[in-house]
């Protein structure tokens, strides 16, 4: 048997197997906790002024904009908790 008949055949064996062995999908997370966009229009300058203080307070936007309007991770608990209610 040649080589390339060789790998053939393993490839066709290992892609069996692979499809056999698969595990069920995890269940969808709810929507509640995905990410959702904010969305605002600013100007270039604007838009550089405010990625620059946010940048001099996180390297992680979300969490510089927290920390630049005082929202808290009791505050961020508070509204995971109210969005898990609607």
């Amino acid at each position: 048997m040649s080589t390339r008949n060789n790998r053939s055949a393993k490839n066709k064996i290992e892609s069996r197997n692979i499809h056999q062995s698969s595990v069920a999908p995890a269940t969808p997370p709810q929507e509640a906790s995905l990410p959702a966009p904010l969305t605002i229009f600013l100007t270039l300058g604007e838009r550089r002024l405010v990625l620059k203080k946010l940048g001099r307070r996180h390297r992680d936007r979300r969490k510089a904009l927290f920390a630049a309007l005082r929202i808290t991770q009791n505050d961020l608990d508070q509204a995971a908790r109210r969005s898990d209610h609607s």
